[in-house]
């Protein structure tokens, strides 16, 4: 009996896919980057599952010429890459991965504040060009974040992400700005304050 076959898109290190051995044959592409559209529109002539990026368009013209295709599993949060009524027309199942990238941004968010409030960009570039010679209270001292208000605008997964690590970590006292008339769970869960605003302009408040 034939394997199902599974083409990959691009390399990957992904453990899950060991779980397929004996399952699945298992095809990936042999590069880290985005596929030629000519290529994987060979690549997929045979698989009955495609795992795939965002810069790969599952539409019509794909589904055309994959007539065995049954899933198309995008790994990304969202699915702007699908064409969902394509798929639904050929009854292919269309996947994402919901959540998987909230901590990842967070951690960035975070590594982008230090970077800018320790003015790391600016340090780095000196000493690079040799331009650290000494100790300089003017140079690239920038500000403590340890026990700094943090402001969060908006309080969705990613926000309540920072806020987690913000208090625990860092000491700050996170406060979020939001439009919202109720003081939303997840600040309850993140022991952080509010306050309301009507722009992205800062306002008067308290944690």
């Amino acid at each position: 009996m034939e394997l199902p076959r599974v083409f990959v898109s691009r390399v990957v290190d992904f453990d899950m896919l060991n779980q397929l051995n004996g399952m699945a044959t298992v095809i990936h592409s042999d590069v880290d980057g985005a596929m030629p559209r000519a290529a994987l529109l060979e690549a997929v002539r045979n698989a009955d599952a495609l795992l795939c990026v965002p810069t790969e368009r599952v539409d019509a013209d794909l589904l055309a010429a994959a007539p065995r295709l049954r899933v198309a599993a995008n790994c990304a949060v969202g699915c702007h890459n699908i064409d969902i009524a394509a798929c639904t027309a050929r009854s292919v199942w269309a996947t994402n991965t919901p959540g998987v990238l909230t901590e990842t941004t967070a951690d960035l968010a975070f590594a982008l504040m230090l970077a800018a409030a320790r003015r790391l960009g600016e340090a780095r570039d000196a000493a690079l060009a040799g331009e650290w010679r000494e100790f300089y209270f003017r140079k690239w001292l920038g500000v403590d974040v340890n026990g700094a208000t943090l402001c969060i605008a908006g309080m969705g997964r990613i926000g309540a992400a920072i806020a987690r690590p913000a208090r625990a970590g860092l000491a700050c006292a996170s406060c979020i700005t939001t439009g919202s008339s109720t003081r939303p769970p997840r600040l309850r869960r993140a022991r952080a304050g509010w306050a309301r605003t009507s722009s992205f302009g800062m306002r008067t408040f308290s944690c």
